[in-house]
């Protein structure tokens, strides 16, 4: 009858088979945790934004629902009243969809008429966007010259 005995580090066969298969579980544990963390961030940066046209289309399935908006402001329509903080203006894709957006709270230092913003709020019974978050995408002063 043949017995298992020590290896050449000193520690019985099934001692090691133990310690291996410890490695390995966590290591497991290891790349199952990071590839977790990897498709978590990418799903949340796959956030995009609809334009108004987009929205439009989307009909009535639209209302009520948390949506982001990105689109150019319409020059002309910006109506400001500082004292209620509130915002008032026209969205355009560029493609002749014009959509109403009503922000109340703080606007960018880079918003400005002409500019392309992206708005998240919730479409309203009346038609305008009710916005609640702005980002102003910065001048194109800011780009250096050719």
């Amino acid at each position: 009858m043949l017995t298992q005995g020590p290896s050449r580090d000193g520690k019985p066969a099934s001692r090691r088979r133990r310690t291996k298969l410890r490695f390995l579980i966590a290591g497991a544990v290891i790349v199952a945790a990071i590839g977790y963390m990897i498709f978590a961030a990418m799903q949340g940066g796959s956030d995009y934004y609809v334009t108004t046209g987009e929205l439009k289309a989307m009909g009535e399935s639209a209302r009520g629902q948390a949506i982001r908006l990105g689109g150019r402001v319409v020059s002309e329509s910006v109506q400001w009243d500082r004292g209620a903080n509130t915002l008032v203006f026209t969205l355009t894709d560029g493609n002749e969809t014009l959509l109403p957006v009503i922000y109340s709270g703080v606007v960018p230092d880079s918003f400005q008429p002409g500019a392309d913003v992206i708005v998240e709020g919730k479409l309203g019974p009346d038609g305008a966007f009710q916005a609640n978050s702005m980002l102003a995408k910065c001048a194109s002063k800011y780009s250096p010259a050719e």
